[in-house]
């Protein structure tokens, strides 16, 4: 649980384990929150890796 509520990861996961026993046509809107400051990187991330990078880590790196 962060300031946003539940990570995006564990909303997905909640999602397919609610649809997934649907047995009918529905549509589904399921909105996230992890691309809003401050942003926070859940403890079980499963492998996440930050993409974004400050412009001395680019200019460093090529």
């Amino acid at each position: 649980m962060d300031v946003w509520g539940i990570s995006d990861l564990h909303l997905f996961e909640e999602s397919n384990r609610v649809l997934r026993r649907t047995e009918q046509p529905f549509v589904a809107f399921i909105h996230t929150a992890g691309n809003h400051e401050p942003f926070t990187i859940p403890e079980d991330s499963r492998g996440f890796e930050r993409s974004a990078r400050t412009h001395d880590e680019a200019v460093a790196n090529g």
